[in-house]
């Protein structure tokens, strides 16, 4: 049976949540009005029902811990411990898994953001952010709130074509560490990289070559020692174009690196190790992108560009420093359309978390898998735990004005 102080919790709870899921719930601050799923947990806390009831810390520590499982957890958590503590444990919420898509964050922010304004700004910005973005939110003063998107450099050259299903038949794009090394030569037998394949295989690091050419016999080759030795060697080509001359020695100034050339003198057993870098990279069968900004390249550049007068060799020089330099681009909101930045930083996590585990529906709500699921098996031991315990009820004296147990 239960006890009438967990029914006046149930009683609390219910009808803040049918509130809720009405959308009549409503949030005054700052002469605005706002309406989210994740602001459910407020109404708890100033809720005297809840705060006056001999259950309050165990409530609200367990709906405070569902809010940091999930953004507006405490909403979801909330219900099912109304539903089990009535059913006595034996309410199963049911749901139906779903595919991870595009649609599943449109379809999750519309549940939890009521504000349709709101509702496509958040929509809008993490569109503009992109899968790889990261948001930060930063409260200002001014009437335009900008959103501005950063992007590492990024240089247009492809793999050559023999080894594009060797890195990239199941992958588009793989980061990480790389031994790189650009080279001004075409490149006929495997002995020429030779002290570089054993640094790679003794340092356990792939190696990404940028180069004007290989012949067949050295494709064949490196394949073999790829396979018996488990190095793995990306090899770029970058053939000379007289339309843009300078593009392997912009790599160079990317990797902060110098470039290897027979022409130059260097003797490649002896100077590749010496002009080789350990680089963070981005690669995808047509395109670097590098983690590290290589301002004093672009620099030189820009000094280069105001002492030309040349408006041709202008144009390319300004082509040169764009894609040294990261992309920025802008996108600018009205200040007053924004209602509230948390339900921006709530969607951020939410997305997040049914990227990583997966999505499903319940009750006609979309919810993160992983953190639905732990919820649930939280709201089974908060309700096990209640049903277990005793209350002590603090009862105050009229007479003596002093409280005893």
């Amino acid at each position: 049976m239960i006890n009438k102080d967990l029914i006046k919790i149930h009683n609390e709870l219910s009808s803040l949540i049918s509130m809720c899921k009405r959308k009549k719930l409503r949030h005054y601050y700052n002469k605005n009005i706002y309406q989210s799923r994740f602001l459910f947990f407020n109404n708890i806390l100033v809720s005297e029902e809840i705060n006056n009831s001999p259950y309050r810390n165990i409530i609200l520590n367990f709906l405070k811990t569902s809010e940091r499982c999930m953004p507006g957890g405490s909403l979801i958590a909330a219900d099912m411990f109304c539903k089990k503590i009535i059913s006595n444990r034996k309410y199963v919420p049911e749901f139906n898994k779903e595919v991870v898509n595009k649609e599943s964050l449109t379809n999750i922010i519309d549940d939890f953001i009521f504000d349709d304004k709101n509702k496509d700004i958040i929509l809008n910005c993490l569109s503009f952010a992109g899968p790889n973005g990261s948001i930060y939110c930063k409260p200002s003063k001014n009437d335009i709130v900008a959103v501005t998107k950063t992007c590492s450099p990024r240089i247009y050259t492809s793999l050559d074509e023999s080894f594009t299903d060797v890195y990239f038949r199941n992958i588009d794009e793989t980061s990480k560490a790389f031994i790189s090394i650009a080279m001004d030569a075409y490149l006929e037998r495997e002995s020429e990289i030779m002290t570089l394949l054993e640094h790679a295989k003794k340092e356990n690091l792939p190696i990404v070559v940028f180069c004007r050419g290989m012949s067949e016999n050295f494709k064949r080759n490196l394949k073999e020692i790829i396979l018996k030795n488990s190095i793995y060697v990306y090899p770029y080509i970058v053939k000379f174009d007289n339309d843009d001359p300078f593009l392997l020695d912009d790599i160079c100034s990317a990797l902060n690196v110098e470039k290897v050339s027979a022409e130059a003198g260097d003797v490649f057993y002896k100077d590749l190790l010496k002009k080789s870098n350990i680089v963070k990279l981005k690669l995808s069968k047509d395109f670097i992108e590098f983690y590290d900004k290589p301002v004093s390249a672009v620099n030189k550049i820009t000094e280069k560009i105001s002492k030309s007068y040349d408006p041709s060799l202008q144009q390319y020089l300004i082509k040169r420093k764009n894609r040294l330099s990261p992309n920025i681009t802008k996108i600018s909101i009205p200040e007053k359309e924004i209602k509230l930045i948390q339900d921006m930083k709530s969607a951020v996590r939410l997305y997040n978390q049914i990227a990583t585990g997966g999505v499903i529906k319940h009750d006609n709500v979309h919810y993160p898998k992983k953190s639905f699921d732990y919820i649930n098996q939280m709201t089974d031991s908060i309700v096990n735990s209640i049903n277990q315990i005793g209350c002590v009820v603090k009862i105050k004296s009229e007479e003596k004005n002093v409280w005893s147990c």
